[in-house]
């Protein structure tokens, strides 16, 4: 229902320079935080949305309002539905429409919303109302009025309230999360931690043996070469062994502190 120029202007307003794959990475809580405070916006679009209304639905008294000032504001009103329709479809098909976040993401979104099922219901309701509020005021029909009116009795009724429970359990849910997640990416590191000095243990015993057999292969001569060799690559492979598992060791360490 909108115009192809109203949902390009909404784009553009909200583009964001492409991730690299390590900054998207790092960067997925600050998305879900900022998908949070889009689905909590919609109480200000909602508004915007009857604001906009009443200004086509209702004839301007000084009689200065133009041809071009109606098209304006029912732009306005146009792209603002579209940031609704946007919500919606996030919340119910785990996709953002404008491509901006990944599928991903509005899949975590999706499933914490679901835990608020009447919120979501309500922020459908006010997609399709102010939708229809768009489509009367586009074509000047008398149905503008009678959709105002549903539009400001959701409004002033549940709708704020049940949204802002939505956001709250959203950012509940995000932080609990968040705590599993270093909570679990700890664990690793400690028993990875445990694995690596046993590698060094293993690596050490190694290198003595290797020490001892070059030793035991000097004292026979030309026979013990091919020993020695081998022990040669064999006390080398067990130092390499020893020095990547401390360096990786330390890389946890330094991790672990940040």
């Amino acid at each position: 229902m909108q115009t192809q120029q109203a949902v390009q202007t909404q784009k553009n307003a909200v583009a964001q320079p492409m991730e690299t794959p390590e900054a998207e990475g790092a960067n997925d809580d600050n998305a879900r935080r900022a998908l949070t405070d889009m689905i909590g916006e919609s109480r200000f679009r909602a508004v915007r949305v009857a604001l906009f209304a009443e200004l086509l639905h209702r004839p301007d008294p000084d009689g200065l309002e133009t041809d071009k000032d109606r098209a304006a504001n029912l732009t306005v009103l146009q792209e603002t539905v579209g940031w609704l329709e946007r919500a919606q479809t996030i919340l119910t098909k785990q996709k953002d429409p404008w491509d901006e976040y990944p599928d991903a993401l509005c899949a975590s979104l999706e499933a914490y919303a679901r835990e608020e099922p009447e919120a979501v219901g309500l922020l459908c309701e006010m997609a399709e109302l102010s939708r229809r509020v768009a489509k009367a005021a586009e074509r000047g029909s008398d149905d503008l009025g009678v959709a105002l009116r549903a539009h400001h009795a959701l409004r002033r009724g549940p709708f704020i309230g049940e949204i802002t429970k939505l956001c709250g359990r959203i950012w509940s849910r995000m932080e609990q999360d968040r705590e599993t997640r270093i909570s679990n990416a700890m664990a690793a590191m400690r028993t990875t931690r445990k694995a690596l000095e046993r590698m060094e243990q293993i690596a050490t015993h190694v290198r003595l043996v290797a020490i001892n057999a070059a030793i035991e292969a000097n004292k026979l001569g030309d026979e013990g070469r091919g020993i020695a060799f081998i022990a040669a690559e064999f006390k080398s492979l067990a130092e390499e062994l020893q020095n990547m598992s401390a360096t990786a060791r330390g890389d946890i360490a330094t991790l672990g502190k940040q």
